[in-house]
């Protein structure tokens, strides 16, 4: 019994070291409580640990949403500004419009594709075996929900990224980031990626296996964020930056198969070029 016991103490402790990540504030900000009421203010380049696995997309009271990471140790429990943090050793960070902003939403090019064409089919093609496959289990949601539920845990910060369109989930955590023009070099500790999509360019099994200390590279063509494996040549996905009103009208044409197109914001591309609406130009 007491061999057991040490087991299970010993395999908690190790939980706790690996589920933790050393991450420093890149200004001076503040650390709050589940009310948001500010316990603390730290300075800029503090160390600090937080969980691996909690963030969230909170409300501070004050009708204004933003992500924030739970911290552990000496501040169990209470939380911080996702984006007043970097790796605790980064050669570069990423440029500001680049981090996930309240509003921002993340789809992938047959949801626009879907929308352009008004044809509902593009994105239902992509999940389809997977739906007709999970659609009789008691927990199966309906496919037209679940292309927008997991938008509240879909980001990208200088810590950690996680994208979710339905059966389509990449989540990294940043160690190291190496800026090169529009390219990022990414060290990841840890990553999960699974993709049911069957339009995706990769398989699952085409990927490292998940652990420590993998390179990825991102590519941020204007809305576009594009992810390649460590070759920088094959993509595994590209996640398209879009916002609340463009969610709105796609959760409505996947519902009745009519939207409002004055109110789609296509993305653009750098050069403020459209795949979508050559009408307009920046």
């Amino acid at each position: 019994m007491k061999k057991n016991l040490c087991i299970l103490y010993v395999s908690f402790i190790l939980l706790e070291c690996f589920s933790q990540q050393i991450v420093k504030t890149s200004k001076n900000t503040n650390i709050y409580d589940h009310s948001f009421s500010i316990i603390e203010t730290i300075e800029k380049n503090k160390k600090i640990q937080i969980s691996r696995y909690l963030f969230e997309y909170l409300n501070n009271g004050k009708n204004e949403y933003d992500y924030y990471a739970e911290l552990i140790n000496k501040y169990e429990g209470l939380k911080i500004r996702a984006n007043d943090l970097i790796p605790e050793i980064t050669d570069d960070i990423f440029d500001a419009d680049i981090l996930t902003k309240p509003g921002n939403v993340y789809f992938i090019d047959d949801y626009f594709q879907g929308l352009k064409k008004r044809n509902i089919n593009i994105i239902y093609d992509c999940y389809s075996t997977t739906v007709e496959k999970e659609k009789n289990d008691d927990d199966y949601r309906d496919w037209k929900e679940c292309c927008t539920f997991y938008q509240n845990n879909t980001y990208i910060t200088n810590i950690q990224f996680s994208f979710n369109n339905y059966f389509t989930i990449f989540d990294g955590e940043i160690t190291n980031i190496q800026k090169d023009n529009d390219t990022y070099k990414l060290i990841v500790g840890h990553y999960y990626y699974s993709d049911h999509n069957q339009k995706a360019g990769i398989r699952n099994n085409e990927l490292p296996n998940e652990g420590e200390n993998f390179i990825f590279y991102l590519k941020v063509d204007g809305d576009y964020f594009s992810f390649y494996l460590p070759d920088n040549k094959t993509l595994i996905q590209t996640f398209i930056r879009t916002d609340e009103q463009t969610k709105r009208e796609f959760e409505k044409f996947l519902k009745t198969g009519k939207y409002d197109e004055s109110k789609i914001t296509w993305p653009r591309h750098a050069d403020s070029s459209c795949d979508y609406d050559s009408s307009k130009k920046y």
